[in-house]
């Protein structure tokens, strides 16, 4: 996972391996309440949505503030 804000304080020159962070992403199944402790750490990017297998199958956008 590379955040945007990652992105913005790196070099362009910084290998992707280096901007890279734990992932974290919410279950394809949980409610949509879950996702709500998620906001602070993704601000206004999207949360990864993973599928039983961990695998990307979307990603949900933050309500507008």
């Amino acid at each position: 996972l590379v955040r945007r804000e990652r992105l913005i304080e790196l070099a362009p020159v910084t290998p992707v391996g280096e901007a890279m962070e734990e992932p974290v992403a919410i279950g394809h199944a949980e409610p949509l309440s879950a996702a709500q402790p998620l906001y602070p750490i993704f601000g206004a990017d999207p949360i990864p949505v993973i599928d039983d297998d961990e695998n990307l199958v979307g990603a949900l956008s933050p309500p507008a503030a």
